[in-house]
């Protein structure tokens, strides 16, 4: 919906990856604030560098 970034990732997993190693593929996930959210400038840069690692093999 709308413009929210998507990298063709389960919220589920993404949740455990945070309750778990804090990273993705080797890329830390961006920091949640106290009330569990992220800046949506850290999802952005977030998903360039994702994308920018799985172009590149």
């Amino acid at each position: 919906m709308g413009t929210q970034p998507h990298i063709g990732i389960k919220p589920e997993y993404l949740a455990m990856l945070y309750r778990t190693t804090g990273d993705l593929d080797g890329l830390k996930l961006p920091k949640r604030n106290r009330h569990g959210k992220v800046k949506m400038s850290e999802v952005l840069l977030f998903k360039k560098e994702f994308e920018n690692k799985n172009e590149g093999g």
